[in-house]
């Protein structure tokens, strides 16, 4: 899987994390892959001095139904709203497959900045 990086969050805004595909790796040159579905897990933003960001913090990951292994987790504008607008911040995708009995955690660079609005 490719992540872009890194990932941009806005202050005061709703906005969905997405991440995904995600598939059982000794599939992954297979055509078509085997997604995973069935995984738990949490998205949790980190802050430049490794503290959980309020508002972004252990979110739960859902499967998107019919996505070929894609994964959503909500942030909410009114709860999300860090006051240190720079890069340094990481997020942290943990997740879980019951069937393969395997987690997985991702660390993906972010950056936290004031949306144009233009």
């Amino acid at each position: 899987m490719s992540l872009p990086q890194p990932w941009v969050f806005f202050p005061a805004n709703d906005q969905v994390v997405t991440f995904g595909p995600v598939i059982l790796g000794s599939t992954q040159f297979s055509a078509p892959p085997t997604y995973v579905t069935d995984c738990t897990g949490t998205f949790t933003l980190l802050d430049p001095t490794g503290n959980a960001v309020t508002g972004a913090n252990g979110l739960t990951f859902t499967f998107v139904p019919s996505s070929n292994g894609l994964y959503t987790a909500q942030i909410f504008g009114s709860t999300f709203n860090p006051t240190v607008l720079s890069a340094g911040y990481t997020s942290v995708i943990t997740l879980t497959s019951i069937a393969q009995s395997a987690q997985n955690v991702w660390s993906v660079p972010s950056i936290v900045k004031k949306r144009n609005s233009s």
